[in-house]
């Protein structure tokens, strides 16, 4: 089957303006993606984001999840496009997320 996304939720700690806030991404593919079969993911539209341009810290929410992403091989990172207000993730080599 071609991959495609079954489940995709996001959501945010607050919706106080100006105040911290942290975002909470799910995803789930309908078949097991490599890092040779998934180039990146990009999460756009993430209006009023502020943070510097560059490697951001992830928090998994899953023990599955856990070093799936990298920047530079650094695990557990998503890199922050502060101009396109952007997320992109790419998989580390060798990991691989699990079919729904």
């Amino acid at each position: 089957p071609t991959p495609a996304l079954v489940l995709k939720t996001i959501g945010q700690s607050t919706v106080l303006a100006g105040a911290p806030n942290n975002l909470s991404v799910s995803l789930q593919f309908n078949v097991a993606i490599g890092a040779s079969t998934l180039g990146s993911l990009q999460l756009s539209g993430l209006a009023g984001a502020q943070a510097a341009s560059g490697a951001l810290s992830l928090a998994p929410l899953s023990p599955k999840a856990t070093g799936a992403f990298c920047v530079d091989a650094a695990a557990d990172r998503g890199l922050w496009d502060a101009a396109s207000e952007t997320l992109t993730l790419r998989l580390c080599a060798g990991a691989s997320l699990s079919a729904a």
